[in-house]
């Protein structure tokens, strides 16, 4: 097992007071990749989670498998073997454990603890894309060298240094976004939501990554995305994912179609599917 996913069954075991010596877990398919920042474990966490979960009868619900899963994000490090904790916003955990778009807040009184609520996403279409960091990559991660591992205090230097820097330029703007979109939130406006979005993009995360990637490149992915039709389109995380949605199979596609064309050189796969799936795990 991967040093990530023995900590994880370590973990669960220790919580459920199982002192048996007998869980293995098979991930049967791995993407290779280069280490970029935040959320690479994501789906390997919350899957692993799940599973065991799963396995032992459901002791948990999912409200406390994302406590376990969040408060206890970790990833690989260079050398296979060790491991490290890392930033992680919990909202890829909450999209694959509770489906559809998912809206999270740190003690906002308009939900229950860190969960505002989510919205589903039926008919809305994904693409993704996998960014090939070097050419992505802007001065902060060429700092570190081109497959930089941002491990420890490095990860902590690139990315929360930028996020302090960016509370500070656009906190205030950033706070009247989110109002916004709260309001879309509590009206169930899907669309509504995905249209503010593209407001966020003016103040939020794609601010705090013009600092890590190439800000150019970032604009004109975004730019290409709304002139094709996209109802909404940013990177994902720390990156170098991108996203962007669609309201049918047909136009993802003919988004994808514009991703390859304009911006092939700088990603390496490309995918695209229906949103609105949560993860469910089966055990025979």
């Amino acid at each position: 097992m991967a040093a990530t996913t023995q900590h994880l069954v370590q973990l669960f075991k220790e919580l459920v007071n199982y002192t048996d010596d007998d869980i293995f877990v098979d991930i049967q398919d791995k993407i290779q990749f280069s280490h970029a920042g935040l959320g690479s474990n994501v789906s390997l966490n919350t899957a692993v989670i799940a599973g065991l979960n799963a396995l032992f009868g459901s002791p948990f619900s999912v409200e406390n498998m994302w406590d376990i899963i969040t408060h206890n994000y970790v990833e690989n490090a260079a050398d296979g073997q060790s491991i490290y904790r890392g930033l992680d916003t919990g909202v890829g955990e909450a999209c694959l454990l509770y489906g559809g778009l998912v809206w999270i807040a740190e003690g906002d009184s308009m939900g229950d603890g860190r969960y505002i609520g989510n919205l589903a996403t039926d008919g809305l279409w994904i693409v993704t894309a996998v960014g090939d960091i070097g050419k992505l990559s802007g001065d902060v991660l060429k700092a570190f060298g081109e497959n930089a591992d941002m491990s420890g205090k490095t990860e902590s230097e690139v990315v929360a240094g930028k996020c302090n820097e960016y509370q500070l330029k656009y906190g205030a703007a950033l706070h009247t976004v989110l109002h916004r979109m709260r309001a879309d939130l509590l009206r169930n406006d899907l669309r509504g939501l995905l249209s503010t979005c593209w407001d966020m993009n003016e103040v939020g995360n794609i601010k705090v990554l013009e600092g890590i990637y190439e800000p150019a490149i970032l604009h004109n992915l975004v730019k290409a995305m709304r002139k094709a039709g996209a109802l909404y389109a940013g990177m994902s995380s720390a990156g170098p994912g991108f996203f962007a949605f669609a309201d049918s199979e047909h136009s993802a596609l003919r988004l994808q179609s514009v991703l390859q064309d304009q911006f092939g050189d700088y990603f390496s796969n490309f995918a695209v599917g229906q949103a609105g799936s949560k993860m469910s795990v089966y055990l025979d």
